[in-house]
């Protein structure tokens, strides 16, 4: 249903029950997210073409390079980019994408592999906990002493 005719509906309260309504809310709600995903699209794609230097030693593609050059163009892009220190190119040296990524991967294993160990240790003392509590009081009192000059 074309827009005009919903808020023409709307206006004229000719939208009188819940089917009706529930229609119109829906078509509100498709266009708020197809807003935010073009919204969210253009954003990426100012970002890249900002930070392209920083990813990339190849020079910027010529459609990010207009897209580089129009925000730059821009009074609020400008000031955005001069406080993110990415306004000039020859400033950003790219970053080894490799390297940073098993920098991360190699903190994430150890901190999965401290974890692990963790868990590991815990579930020993709590099933050495349940077995010391079944033993006779006799064979509880020489595991403390056993531990405890140790």
């Amino acid at each position: 249903m074309p827009k005009s005719i919903i808020i023409h509906h709307i206006y004229h309260g000719s939208v009188t029950n819940a089917r009706d309504l529930s229609g119109v809310i829906r078509y509100i709600c498709m266009v708020f997210r197809f807003t935010l995903a073009l919204v969210t699209a253009a954003a990426g794609v100012v970002l890249v073409s900002l930070f392209w230097p920083l990813f990339s030693p190849a020079t910027r593609p010529p459609v990010l390079e207009s897209v580089r050059e129009a925000v730059l163009s821009t009074g609020a892009g400008r000031q955005t980019a001069e406080t993110l220190g990415i306004s000039d190119d020859e400033r950003l040296s790219p970053h080894p994408v490799n390297d940073m990524v098993a920098s991360v991967a190699g903190t994430l294993m150890t901190a999965v592999g401290d974890k692990a160990s963790e868990i590991v240790v815990g579930q020993a003392v709590s099933e050495l906990t349940k077995q010391f509590k079944t033993l006779p009081p006799d064979q509880q009192s020489q595991l403390r002493q056993a531990i405890c000059t140790q």
